[in-house]
């Protein structure tokens, strides 16, 4: 959602056997091309963060997830110099499929935190985002 030259978006931190789904973006994205991160995207007028990661995951993945904590909310000014407002969640799957990636992402990898570090290439806030799902996950 765009409000104010602010786009707001929400990503989703899904756990499957204490590791977390990362995707690798389409080598001919315009923003970010073949970098790591959670799967999510933009929020839609009159659309919660809660629905957007919901459906964003479904678009990208195929997976069907259900939001269950709230865990991290940021702002900043993206590469391209836009404003975002971006909210992470814990979400749990509802059944365990298959991923079945979009268009918008080449690859896929469930990581455990100790294989952060080595995920590459991934922005700085990204790794971050990821961290924080992971302290947040092992700490309820």
């Amino acid at each position: 959602m765009v409000e104010d030259n602010v786009i707001t978006s929400a990503d989703a931190f899904i756990v499957k056997d204490d590791k977390v789904l990362v995707a690798h973006r389409a080598a001919d994205d315009d923003f970010l091309p073949c970098y790591w991160e959670l799967v999510g995207g933009g929020v839609e007028p009159g659309e919660t963060p809660e629905d957007a990661v919901v459906r964003e995951v479904k678009e990208e993945t195929g997976l069907a997830v259900s939001p269950v904590k709230r865990y991290y909310d940021y702002s900043f000014v993206n590469e391209k110099g836009w404003n975002r407002h971006a909210t992470a969640f814990i979400c749990e799957l509802k059944a365990d499929n298959k991923v079945v990636l979009s268009f918008e992402h080449q690859d896929f990898r469930w990581i455990k935190l100790e294989e952060l570090a080595d995920l590459a290439p991934v922005s700085d806030r990204m790794r971050d985002t990821i961290k924080q799902g992971f302290q947040k996950y092992e700490s309820n």
